[in-house]
């Protein structure tokens, strides 16, 4: 869940906070979290954790940690999961940061373009298409 938090570096949302563990994740996709030459953690990604690293916990849902300080999480967790018409794979890769990568499912695609094709072309016309409009999917 996304926390509040406030401190000398400034204010800020944590991306993931454990609070059996007290501690937070930075989610970011691999192209905000590194730079494309030297493929190292980029500095504004490290400058946002260093201000969380001081940061007390200030959102009002949670006042049994008000001021709590949380550390970095350090369990390690990958996987994969579908979002509408992506694939997105996800990995932790340092402390206190989940970086995921995006790539669009071609067929989930194929399927959103054709239902919405299918919509407009009954919203214009009212025919309404057979299975056999779109080959392979079913409306």
């Amino acid at each position: 869940m996304e926390v509040k938090v406030e401190g000398s570096k400034g204010n800020g949302r944590l991306d993931l906070y454990d609070k059996s563990k007290n501690s937070y994740y930075e989610v970011k996709s691999k192209g905000a979290a590194y730079t494309t030459v030297t493929k190292r953690v980029r500095k504004s990604t490290r400058e946002q954790m260093e201000k969380y690293d001081v940061a007390g916990i200030t959102d009002k849902r949670f006042p049994e940690f008000e001021n709590v300080v949380p550390t970095r999480g350090t369990d390690y967790v990958s996987g994969e999961t579908q979002h509408f018409v992506w694939d997105i794979t996800y990995e932790y890769k340092e402390p206190g940061l989940i970086v995921y990568t995006l790539e669009q499912n071609p067929e989930r695609t194929a399927a959103v373009v054709a239902g919405i094709a299918s919509i407009v072309l009954f919203a214009t016309t009212g025919y309404a298409p057979s299975t056999s409009f779109s080959p392979g999917f079913a409306f």
